[in-house]
């Protein structure tokens, strides 16, 4: 193998931004030769569909106990051979990583497209209609009834709550403490 060779075999076999780390070790007479690729993309970046992927290209090409003679004679077509497959993983994994981007821009479009409600100051939630008050006795108003709404009314018939009033009333605050329309 010619270092031109080499060095397109390892091209072919890495992402723009990968490194590789190449190593021979010598044990006696034979020889463990290690191609360990080091991804640019951190595992807790990728998306969960990507991970069984990004794990594969990070498997290392390794040869153990072999003589530096046949070293010579096998290396080139090993590399070569780990380089064509590993090539084709890494045109999956680009394409799949580029699909799930475009995927979750469509999304973050079709959210925002649709209109997530968005609370404005000055605007109300819609109230329901409050229920009528009973009347029992001679004044006309039973101080013991209840509108429905308020939970209490006063002696001279009119209402606390701002839905028999007209008045707006505030947000109410989710169970997250967020506002009215966090979900």
């Amino acid at each position: 193998m010619t270092e031109t060779n080499l060095f397109q075999t390892i091209a072919k076999a890495m992402r723009s931004g990968d490194k590789v780390r190449f190593e021979i070790e010598r044990n006696g007479d034979a020889m463990s030769i290690m191609f360990q690729p080091i991804l640019r993309d951190q595992e807790d970046a990728v998306p969960d569909e990507a991970k069984p992927i990004r794990a594969a290209l990070a498997l290392p090409f390794l040869i153990r106990g072999v003589t530096p003679e046949v070293a010579d004679a096998e290396l080139a077509s090993r590399l070569q051979g780990y380089a064509d497959k590993r090539g084709h993983v890494v045109d999956a994994y680009d394409e799949l990583i580029e699909k799930l981007n475009e995927a979750t821009k469509q999304a973050k479009a079709a959210t925002e497209k649709a209109g997530k409600p968005k609370p404005t100051k000055g605007k109300a939630a819609p109230v329901a209609a409050a229920s009528p008050v009973v009347a029992n006795g001679d004044d006309g108003h039973d101080d013991d009834a209840t509108c429905g709404a308020c939970g209490s009314c006063d002696d001279d018939g009119s209402c606390g709550d701002e839905a028999r009033t007209g008045a707006t009333p505030a947000p109410v605050a989710s169970k997250t403490g967020g506002d009215l329309f966090d979900f």
